[in-house]
């Protein structure tokens, strides 16, 4: 291009293991991460005279068989079957994303609500160190946009001192933004699941 330049990629990946991907979650008490991670991605680096410069991504990003497992459980204390990601633009010049839809199918969670944290997930490692101060930024804010997220066969296994309790959930939100208030239409259902003893 003439006084620029116009450069576009195409990346992908295909049942990349997510093993290692653990050391980059620091913190966390969790003991395991198993799962694959796939994309299909578009990426575009323009840059035209005086014109504001273009820094595009757009594409498709899935997690598969995604299971967290923590000590003291014997099941996965999160886990889901897919996520799907359609992504139809992030501008990393404006700082806004837009997400056509998010799909997550299959997803299955641990709850104690009589202990802290109520979700083991969330429990920190021990031997941890405090985490620094967050540094302070001049930056704009992201702008972003989730046109659709859906999350079919949810379950949340409840452990108290009752017996254990699964609760099914199906869910489609639409027009989550992080911009001026906007109402998001909601269709939920919830419905009682055969508890079993599977780690699945």
């Amino acid at each position: 291009v003439a006084g620029g330049f116009d450069i576009e990629t195409d990346v992908k990946g295909h049942r990349l293991a997510l093993q290692r991907a653990r050391v980059y979650i620091p913190d966390v008490g969790w003991r395991s991460l198993e799962g694959d991670l796939g994309f299909e991605l578009h990426h575009r680096l323009a840059q035209t005279g005086a014109q504001e410069p273009i820094h595009d991504v757009r594409g498709i990003i899935a997690l598969r068989d995604v299971k967290v497992q923590v000590p003291g459980l014997d099941r996965p204390a999160l886990a889901w079957q897919r996520l799907l990601v359609h992504v139809d633009s992030v501008d990393l010049v404006a700082r806004r994303a837009v997400v056509r839809s998010i799909d997550l199918s299959g997803p299955s969670v641990v709850a104690r609500p009589m202990i802290q944290p109520p979700l083991p997930l969330l429990a920190r490692d021990p031997i941890a160190a405090a985490p620094p101060p967050a540094p302070t930024t001049t930056q704009a804010p992201w702008h972003w946009r989730i046109r659709t997220v859906r999350l079919t066969k949810g379950v949340a296994r409840v452990e108290s001192n009752a017996p254990p309790l699964d609760v099914g959930l199906d869910a489609t939100l639409r027009g989550l933004t992080s911009d001026a208030p906007e109402p998001v239409a909601v269709h939920a259902a919830l419905r009682a699941e055969t508890c079993t003893d599977e780690n699945n």
